[in-house]
């Protein structure tokens, strides 16, 4: 009995210490593909194939350019912390170009918090 006690307690303290993920399934995302996240999407103009740019949440450094050609409706995914897929261009921009084809916010994904010894 104090065996099986022991062993319940195992796997689950495994399963709970288990990192953070994203079911790609869930939001209709290719699990095969990657899935780009990490911060705040915000308009920018300074690559002129981009729209919008994808900022490090702590940072506040821009980590990738953004385009949304076969999307609409984008304004809603610009107060929340998105996870998004898509084909990247290497070569149009100093950083990625992601062409995102699909994109969700998900409500039990939350920024990570900042480094308090870190920049604001």
């Amino acid at each position: 009995m104090r065996v099986r006690v022991l062993v319940l307690f195992a796997v689950l303290a495994a399963v709970l210490m288990l990192p953070l993920r994203v079911d790609a399934f869930r939001y209709g995302f290719d699990p095969n593909q990657p899935i780009y996240a990490g911060g705040y999407l915000q308009e920018d103009a300074s690559c002129p194939a981009a729209t919008h740019a994808l900022f490090d949440w702590c940072t506040r450094q821009r980590r990738l350019y953004v385009v949304f050609n076969h999307m609409k409706g984008v304004k809603r995914y610009m107060k929340g912390y998105p996870i998004f897929q898509g084909p990247a261009d290497t070569t149009s921009c100093s950083l990625p170009l992601i062409d995102v084809r699909r994109i969700a916010m998900p409500e039990d994904l939350f920024p990570p918090p900042c480094d308090p010894g870190g920049p604001p």
